[in-house]
Formats: structure tokens, sequence, C-alpha cells
């Protein structure tokens, strides 16, 4: 099949699949890359009502006076379109957590367009945090970690 920015398996966007694709990125060090369909998805969102993205969009081109156009039908809200801004950010603040050890390693990415980010009530196992990430001028980060309640929590964070 030829490609159709409109049709709903060869030309439509999928957030949750744009999502995957940018912690793929990140897992190969493609750092940039995955700015770069975070950056799209954020854009795309900031256009629709409410910012929540639909389940689909059309693949349209972007240009300087486009937006993005709802696939006749998406579901919004959309549950695996929402998890995708969830994912996008715990893959841009690289967050795994470890909740049987009481760990949480933080290894941040984030672009020139996005440097800072602050987590509230982040839940690893029974302990909630909230921290917040900045990034540097010089490209690194530092992590600010604002408060720490319940079983004790021992958070890396990783160039």
């Amino acid at each position: 099949m030829a490609y159709n920015p409109f049709s709903y398996q060869v030309g439509a966007v999928w957030p949750h699949d744009n999502a995957f694709a940018a912690a793929g990125f990140r897992a190969y060090g493609l750092d940039s890359d995955a700015h770069q369909v975070a950056r799209g998805l954020f854009d795309a969102a900031e256009r629709f009502a409410g910012h929540r993205l639909p389940e689909l969009f059309a693949g349209l081109e972007r240009d300087d006076g486009s937006f993005p156009v709802q696939y006749l039908g998406a579901n919004v809200p959309q549950a695996w379109a929402a998890g995708a801004v969830t994912h996008l950010m715990a893959t841009l603040l690289g967050l795994e957590a470890d909740a049987p050890t009481g760990r949480l390693r933080v290894r941040p990415a984030l672009p020139e367009w996005l440097p800072e980010v602050s987590v509230h009530n982040l839940t690893v196992g029974q302990t909630k945090v909230d921290l917040r990430v900045l990034r540097r001028d010089d490209g690194g980060h530092e992590l600010d970690i604002q408060g720490v309640t319940g079983a004790p929590l021992e958070i890396d964070l990783e160039p």
C-alpha cells in the first residue's frame, strides 16, 4: 500500500507508537532523535482541545501554517494516547525504578526546549518523592529532590 496521511494504518500518527520510538532512540543513545519525536507530539498536543492527544491523527507534513488533523472517529480522550505523554516524560527523564530494593535511577536527557521538569508524588513501591530535573547550559543535568515520604529511597542521578 502507498503512504496516505489519512489512512488508519499507512499514514496516521499514533502517539503511543511514537512514545515507544522515542524510548528506543534513548535506549540506543540517540537522544536528539528522541527529542525530535517528543517535540512533535508535544507540539501536536498544544493544537488539540484541552491539550489532549487523540488516539491517532493524520500524518500530514508540518510547515509554519499547518496544524494536526484528528483522524475521523479517533477517541479523545484515549488511554494509550494519554499514556504516551507519561511514557515520553519518563523516557526524557530516564526514570528506572526498582521498588523491591528501594532504588530510583534518573538518567535525564532534556532537550533545550524543555529546560526543567518537576514530578510530584512519583511512587516507587511504598515511597513517594517529589523531584525536579534541570537542564544546565552545558547539556548536563541537576536533580533537586524536594521530598521523600514513606520507605527509604536511594536516588541515583546518572549522566
